[in-house]
């Protein structure tokens, strides 16, 4: 395997992975409102096609969060 590095983490991007390495765990609800809502509203469809719905539609309504530094 080749060990060459393509690149340096920036001062920045080492701050922002040690806060998401040291941080707890989260859950979201918002998430999981999403995702059931879908879910319910789309038994007729086959399970993969509900689950890739239920994906997109949270992707696509979901609050976007920006930490600081991001």
């Amino acid at each position: 395997m080749n060990s060459t590095v393509w690149f340096e983490m920036t001062v920045r991007t080492k701050r922002i992975k040690q806060r998401m390495l040291e941080s707890d765990p989260t859950i979201s609800s918002e998430r999981a409102v999403l995702f059931t809502d879908y879910v319910k509203d789309h038994l007729s469809e086959p399970t993969m096609i509900r689950l890739t719905g239920a994906f997109a539609h949270v992707l696509d309504n979901m609050s976007i969060r920006i930490e600081p530094e991001e």
